[in-house]
């Protein structure tokens, strides 16, 4: 499974995009069943917590598709675009404001109408970015939205993090050792900002820290092996507390992102995905190869 969504309110209903195998959903609570609901290779999903019914899925070139009740087929979205997409479509919902989505080109497109239309962010990719330009050529990987600022955003893209504190319009790039793959903002701190890279040949990071909000980052993967970090998600409850997915198992840090220790009991898979329901009693992650995988986690 390259992405997974969690409906927040019947948790056993689950979508997964599944490269070659298209987008899947388990039907309901003690029922393993999945139904293949979308074909081509599935990447990125989403439920709107407002509206569990209303579903999105993706797959590859930045293709979207959004079922609305009481539609059962999952209907062609996309925005409109010339320039080159990413295999790996991304895809994200606004935490607060879940009728904003967001996915990425080279370009971040948005809608404020729940994919209904789309427009591309920046406006103007010199004048409008801080410390570089706006790259028309690298392509988007990842894009994260503040729970508690809700025009910050944050995008890796290449070897850089982009970051907004408007909604979109202007940016700040900082450069990365490597690719970007993946980034995540603290529910908690809006300028604490985790940036997942490829993997090092020589040993070094493959997790960078920001406490500035995306202005300057710091190495911050002691205890990752050097191998893909490909996801990266916050605690939604616990400060302290973050997860990376990498390509030999899931991560935990205890230290806000500083430091970081094998989460144990789960193979040595691709995690490609993290989910953590938001009463934090459930975390699920989707591997490459190796299906979903959940762990029941204390309640408050």
């Amino acid at each position: 499974y390259y992405g997974i969504a969690v409906d927040p309110i019947n948790r056993q209903v689950i979508l997964g995009g599944t490269q070659d195998n298209g987008t899947d959903r388990r039907r309901m609570a003690d029922d393993d069943t999945f139904d293949t609901v979308l074909g081509g290779d599935g990447f990125e999903c989403a439920i709107n917590p407002t509206i569990p019914d209303s579903q999105f899925a993706t797959i590859y070139n930045t293709a979207v598709y959004r079922i609305m009740p009481p539609s059962t087929s999952f209907p062609f979205i996309s925005p409109q675009f010339t320039e080159n997409a990413p295999f790996i479509t991304p895809l994200t919902l606004h935490p607060t404001r879940p009728q904003t989505v967001f996915t990425g080109t080279t370009m971040l497109w948005r809608s404020d109408n729940n994919g209904n239309s789309w427009f591309s962010l920046p406006f103007d990719t010199f004048n409008d970015v801080t410390n570089g330009v706006w790259s028309t050529t690298t392509l988007v990987w990842a894009i994260a939205v503040s729970l508690t600022e809700p025009d910050r955003i944050a995008v890796s893209k290449g070897g850089t993090v982009m970051n907004s504190t408007d909604g979109g319009r202007t940016w700040i790039m900082a450069i990365m050792p490597r690719t970007a793959v993946t980034v995540d903002i603290s529910p908690h701190d809006p300028n604490l900002v985790l940036a997942g890279l490829t993997a090092s040949s020589s040993g070094t990071s493959g997790v960078m820290r920001s406490t500035d909000g995306g202005r300057f980052f710091l190495p911050s993967g002691s205890g990752l092996p050097t191998h893909n970090v490909q996801s990266i998600k916050f605690h939604p409850t616990d400060p302290s507390v973050a997860f990376a997915g990498t390509d030999v198992g899931l991560y935990r840090s205890d230290d806000a992102g500083l430091t970081w220790n094998r989460v144990q009991g789960l193979p040595a898979v691709s995690v490609h995905d993290i989910k953590i329901l938001p009463d934090r009693s459930l975390l699920r992650v989707g591997s490459y190869g190796r299906g979903i995988w959940e762990l029941v986690m204390d309640t408050p």
